[in-house]
């Protein structure tokens, strides 16, 4: 019954996330030529947190990254703004 709850969790917060269009942050989409996902869902939902943990132990590399490549910088903050809504989703 536990693993039934944490299944369903999971899911259903990637499919929350889907909609905010920010899972491909938390993981490579799949290419077009793959007739199979990368990653299931139960995966992508189990990671989420980890890549916000992950952010919040990198974040001052990320800064720093972002001053010596200027030319990068809306990626970095199209990436800080994925984070910060996968942020508040959980």
């Amino acid at each position: 019954m536990l693993i039934y709850i944490a299944y369903t969790q999971a899911t259903l917060q990637v499919k929350y996330l889907q909609n905010l269009e920010v899972s491909e942050y938390i993981c490579r989409p799949t290419e077009p030529e793959r007739s199979t996902a990368r990653h299931s869902y139960f995966w992508i939902g189990l990671y989420a947190p980890d890549s916000v943990q992950s952010l919040n132990n990198w974040s001052d590399l990320a800064f720093i990254l972002m001053h010596i490549q200027p030319h990068k910088r809306l990626n970095f903050k199209g990436g800080l703004n994925a984070i910060s809504v996968i942020q508040s989703a959980l």
